[in-house]
């Protein structure tokens, strides 16, 4: 064997060096580098990495100045979120509050290896431009796919090199304990509530179920408990219940209290429930920043960009967290068309687009799978979509407990995990959010699949859904950004000025 003609690499988790190199030496003839991390700025200049040392060096800088040096060494440098402390999730008072205060010291700095490996998991998740300055990008900078950060920005070599040593590590490394999920659902005591709270006890991906509202869900916790499942039930009612209930949930469960009805308008509908959407959105960016928030709050086409408009306000906007539940009205369109072909509704897809709410959903029916409809069954279907149903108690349950098992699986490793969800979208720019398919991961949403194709009649519909929608997230904007928290919204104000002028009979 001719060591000249063989490549060496190996791993070496220290702040001086790259993590995984191929180092030239008299034995080894190829050097080229995977990923080079940050180092010590004090070394002496010529100790420190440099072009000259490898045929290809790429660095990711996360705590420049600091632990890392400030300035661009490879032939490639990404410096994500300005390549500066403090990275989001160390600030020293969130770390405090996990009881994490050994990662204060070094949090930013040992964040880049933690980059590196996302990326290796999914090489498209970092894409990044080529600007001359960090301040590029915040301000005019067209954003372009120069380049993805971390592993896929590497030449075939370093590849297969990477791809040897994650199949050592697979091999000697034990496999990593299945991660438990653990929710909580907001406003438990109502009638939805309790139907959720008994099929999320019986779900089997879920480990412990934290139940908020008033003093009925203590007996609910205690009756629930004697299920012979694994799930562990929690009850908390008292002032601090919301901020309590919270803390350990990965997916959080935003139910509304069945105060409105089916006669009261969209406007009247936000009033009832949106300073409440607000205070909770607010305990959430708070105490679960990292959680998957569901919101099921009607109308959610408005409460999701509430809770939305309240966490950009917050550190933790992450527009992949942040789904509103479209579950009741995909459940609705496959039943639909599943009782109409006389096929089995489980075996029915009927793609969904535009909102979650069932007045403002469309349902394209004629591209449902297996069998789409004809144009004339489609308005036939139509028409018995949109019929309301005063309190879909139990449908709504049953749509939140898949929704939520399709996140606990993404959560817990499974990359099949897809789930309809009305979650912030830039395909068009007439609205911001649109119900999408969307693949979950271990922090969220992976990958939106987009728009569905749309004939030209869904297209119509459609275009006149976005406007709808649109002037629902101005509504939520307006009673979030509203200087005067107690005088009413804009939004209000025009509706009770219209009925007013309804009621005097003045036509303009």
């Amino acid at each position: 064997m001719n060591p000249s003609s063989q490549t060496l690499s190996f791993l070496q988790l220290h702040s001086r060096f790259s993590p995984i190199i191929l180092f030239r030496s008299n034995l080894v003839d190829t050097f080229k580098s995977v990923d080079t991390q940050h180092y010590s700025s004090h070394l002496n200049p010529s100790r420190r990495l440099t072009r000259t040392d490898a045929d290809y060096i790429d660095v990711i800088h996360t705590d420049a100045g600091i632990f890392g040096l400030p300035i661009a060494v490879g032939h490639a440098d990404f410096f994500p979120n300005g390549g500066r402390a403090l990275q989001p999730g160390c600030q020293p008072s969130y770390l405090v509050q996990l009881r994490l205060v050994d990662q204060i010291f070094a949090c930013s700095h040992v964040r880049a290896w933690k980059l590196y490996a996302e990326s290796v998991a999914n090489p498209g998740a970092f894409p990044a431009t080529k600007c001359r300055t960090w301040r590029g990008p915040n301000k005019s900078c067209n954003f372009t796919k120069d380049a993805f950060m971390g592993y896929p920005n590497n030449n075939n070599l370093t590849m297969t090199a990477t791809k040897h040593l994650l199949q050592i590590f697979r091999q000697f490394c034990s496999k990593a304990q299945e991660r438990h999920v653990q929710v909580c659902i907001l406003g438990a005591d109502t009638a939805a509530g309790h139907a959720l709270s008994i099929l999320v006890k019986q779900n089997p991906t879920i480990s412990a179920l934290h139940l908020q509202g008033t003093s009925g869900v203590e007996s609910m916790g205690l009756d629930l408990n004697h299920f012979d499942t694994r799930c562990k039930v929690h009850s908390y009612y008292d002032m601090d219940s919301a901020s309590k209930s919270i803390k350990s949930a990965d997916i959080v469960v935003m139910l509304g209290l069945n105060t409105c009805t089916s006669k009261m308008s969209i406007a009247k509908l936000v009033m009832a429930e949106g300073p409440r959407v607000s205070k909770l959105a607010e305990a959430c960016a708070r105490y679960a920043p990292k959680a998957v928030i569901i919101v099921a709050v009607t109308p959610i086409s408005v409460t999701l960009p509430i809770v939305a408009e309240i966490y950009r306000k917050s550190d933790w906007y992450h527009p992949g967290r942040l789904l509103g539940s479209a579950m009741l009205v995909q459940i609705k369109a496959n039943a639909l068309a599943g009782h109409y072909q006389t096929l089995d509704p489980q075996m029915v897809h009927v793609p969904i687009v535009g909102g979650p709410d069932v007045d403002c959903a469309l349902p394209l029916f004629a591209q449902a799978v297996p069998v789409g409809l004809s144009l004339k069954d489609s308005e036939k279907l139509m028409e018995k979509f949109r019929e309301q149903v005063p309190h879909p108690v139990m449908s709504t349950a049953v749509g939140l407990n898949r929704m939520i098992t399709g996140i606990a699986m993404g959560i817990r490793g499974d990359y099949d995990a897809n789930v309809p969800a009305f979650i912030r979208s830039n395909v068009i720019g007439t609205c911001s959010h649109l119900v999408c398919i969307v693949k979950i991961g271990k922090s969220g949403v992976l990958h939106n699949y987009g728009l569905q194709k749309l004939r030209k009649d869904e297209l119509m519909q459609f275009e006149e859904t976005c406007l709808e929608l649109k002037k629902r997230e101005e509504m939520a904007s307006d009673l979030v950004n509203r200087k005067d928290k107690c005088a009413l919204p804009e939004f209000m104000i025009r509706e009770m000025e219209e009925e007013k002028t309804e009621k005097m009979g003045i036509i303009r």
